[in-house]
Parts: structure tokens; C-alpha cells; sequence
């Protein structure tokens, strides 16, 4: 079924493509004559350099921006779920509608843009009117509008690297400052004796008490990294850890557990420890893409609150002086909007079931072949 969907569509444009057609009928073949005719007309070397030029400078912003905000958004431990959302906003509107406000931005006569280069002394001119102008326009809004898309392909794929390659990189002195050599041989030194130490301890110790041992053994070796001490624990150790949490080991309880922020150097949490100078370029990266989001998206709201005459108005103002609902309310009330509501949705969830149905068996067929596992499973 995937072959078909994929190579079907493919296989009548190329078909269609060494035909001479009438509107929707197949007239007759004609061999190479449309690609002939195609590749030697003026405007062709202009078509493909413009495109070129286009996708080439998109995917320049749009990979930056993407990976940017996804290692931004690996280091933060708290607001990551409300950062990520705002940054997904432009991502979930459609095209059509990205188009219509940024064609207002970008309004030369009464646009906030073009106002706001007047105000630095620089004349915006015709904006996308601009031959000179409008195809670098065009890639800014592009980029803005897509990269959310990348920032979750890549977070996805930061999240899949495993935990055990971060450790190494700690120990290894990787990262924006790197120890010296002397500091990085004891630094080495010392998290190699305490994961002998480790080891010792859980080899020799009691099935009952393994869980309250290792977990000692932890909390002394700031190196180790918490995950991975998680999944040392056996299921017998697990449930000792729990017991001991309660009772106490010898009826001494063990030391409360703080997942606060300035105890997780200490506890050794090696992925949540990351240096000041990271979270302040963190926070700054994801502060600029944020409010690169949401300034014309709230101009968009604040507009739609405006009298006519106040969308009209220059210099134009960013929050409406008088709010009014009138735009929504001749939305609502005209004959179609119903149906076309209804359309939407049916569109939408029908686009979003089919990408599912489609895509998750590919998906996983693509990861059994990849790995070498046997595909019948899931394919």
C-alpha cells in the first residue's frame, strides 16, 4: 500500500509528462518535446536559479534555528514544555494563513516593518514589490514558519543519544570549558575508583540490601550519572531501595533525596549539570526565538481587535485603542463560515488519521530493516 500511495502519483506525472494534454484529456504522446521544450525556454535558467536560491537560504536559516532551539531547549530543566509550545505556534497554522499576516507585516504603506525602517532612516520601499527584495523576504518568513518542524526533528534525535555517551564527554572534559590535564586526570581517576567501588559493593552485597548499598555508592560518586545508576538496580534492589526509604537501614533512616537544582551537582546528575555560562546562552537563544515567534503573531491578534480605521492608521499602533469584536462577529455571521469550519476540521483530521495510518508502519518497517531485525513483525 505504501508503494502505491508513493510511486503511483510519481508514475502518472512522468506518463503524463511525455503527453500533450487538453485541460484534463490525453491528447497524444509527444516523446521529450515538453522537456525540449522546457529546458530552452528564457525563463528556465531564471525559474531554477530563483528556487535554488530560495531552498538554499531557507534550509541555511532553518537548520541553525532548529538545531539552536533544541540543544537550548535540552538544557533547561524547567519550562522546556511551555518554551517548546510557544516555539511550535507558527508551525501549526497553515500556509494560506502565515501568508495573509505577513503580507500585512510587511504592508509598505501603513506595515509595522516598513514604519519601523523608516523610523532607523532606511526606506523600505516596495517590500515584496521589490524584485531586489522579495525573494529574501520570502526565506525569512519560509524560515520562520518551518523551523519548529526541525527543532522537534532535532530533539528527537538529541534525546536518542544515549545517556552513557554524555558521561563519557563529562569525564573526557567535553563541553564549552574543558579542564585542564591535570584536573582531567583526577577527575578521570576519581570517577574510575569510585565505579570500582560501586561494583564491589553490589557483587558483594546482600540481594536485600543491594538497592540501599548501591544507593550509597551513588550518592558519593558525583560523577555518575543518575539515570544510569536507576537502571543498575535489579527488581530486588528496587524494592529494598523502597522499603529502606521507609524503614531505614539498622533503623537509621537513609538521607533525604532532593531533586532541587543546586543539590543536582552534588547528586551527580550529569545531564542537568550544565554551567552557568550554558543556561545564560540557553535562556538568551530561546528568549530571542521566542519573542521572534510571538511579536508578529501577537500583532496579528492585537489587529484583529482594531477598528478598520485603526488598521488603516500611520504610524500603526500595536495594541488596539478602542477593542472591538466586530471582525469576529462579521466572521461568524457570514453563510459559509459553517461549512467551511466544517471542512477545515474534516480536512485536517482526516490528513492527520491518513499521515498516521501511512507513515507508523513505514516508521517501524524502516527501523526493523535498519537494525536487522526481522521486518514481518510490524510491517
Amino acid at each position: 500500500m505504501l508503494l502505491v500511495v508513493t510511486l503511483y502519483p510519481t508514475g502518472m506525472v512522468l506518463w503524463l509528462s511525455v503527453h500533450r494534454t487538453r485541460l484534463y484529456e490525453v491528447v497524444e504522446g509527444v516523446g521529450l518535446a515538453n522537456y525540449a521544450t522546457v529546458l530552452t525556454s528564457p525563463a528556465f535558467l531564471e525559474l531554477s536559479l530563483n528556487s535554488l536560491l530560495y531552498v538554499s537560504g531557507a534550509l541555511a536559516l532553518v537548520l541553525p534555528m532548529g538545531l539552536a532551539s533544541a540543544l537550548a531547549l535540552q538544557n533547561l530543566a524547567s519550562s522546556a514544555a511551555l518554551v517548546r509550545t510557544l516555539l511550535l505556534l507558527p508551525w501549526t497554522l497553515s500556509m494560506g494563513v502565515v501568508g495573509c499576516f505577513w503580507l500585512w507585516l510587511l504592508n509598505p504603506s501603513y506595515g509595522p516593518i516598513s514604519y519601523l525602517m523608516r523610523s532607523l532612516g532606511v526606506e523600505p520601499g516596495l517590500m515584496l514589490g521589490e524584485p531586489s527584495l522579495a525573494l529574501i523576504l520570502v526565506i525569512l518568513v519560509t524560515a520562520w514558519w518551518s523551523f519548529p518542524y526541525v527543532m522537534v526533528m532535532m530533539s528527537a534525535s538529541l534525546q536518542s543519544i544515549p545517556a552513557e555517551l554524555y558521561e563519557a564527554i563529562d569525564i573526557d572534559g567535553g563541553g564549552l570549558r574543558a579542564p585542564s590535564s591535570r584536573g582531567l586526570a583526577a577527575h578521570r581517576a576519581h570517577a574510575g575508583q569510585h565505579r570500582a567501588d560501586i561494583g564491589h559493593r553490589v557483587s558483594h552485597a546482600d540481594h536485600h540490601d543491594s538497592g540501599a548499598y548501591e544507593w550509597r555508592a551513588a550518592r558519593r560518586d558525583c560523577h555518575l550519572e543518575f539515570r544510569g545508576v536507576l537502571q543498575r538496580f535489579s527488581f530486588r534492589g528496587s524494592v529494598a531501595l523502597i522499603r529502606h526509604f521507609h524503614r531505614g537501614v539498622d533503623r537509621q533512616p537513609l538521607p533525604r533525596l532532593s531533586l532541587l537544582p543546586v543539590h543536582w551537582p552534588r547528586l551527580g546528575l550529569n545531564i542537568m549539570h550544565i554551567h552557568r555560562s550554558e543556561k545564560i546562552l540557553s535562556w538568551t537563544v530561546l528568549t530571542v526565538l521566542v519573542l521572534t515567534v510571538l511579536i508578529p503573531l501577537s500583532w496579528a491578534v492585537f489587529t484583529s481587535l482594531k477598528s478598520e480605521a485603526s488598521v488603516m492608521a500611520y504610524p500603526p499602533t500595536f495594541l488596539p485603542t478602542d477593542p472591538s469584536l466586530s471582525a469576529y462577529k462579521t466572521v461568524f455571521r457570514n453563510q459559509t463560515f459553517a461549512s467551511d469550519l466544517f471542512n477545515s476540521v474534516f480536512y485536517a483530521l482526516a490528513a492527520v488519521a491518513l499521515a498516521v495510518v501511512l507513515s507508523a508502519p513505514a516508521g517501524c518497517c524502516g527501523v526493523a530493516s535498519s537494525s536487522g531485525e526481522n521486518a514481518r513483525s510490524c510491517c
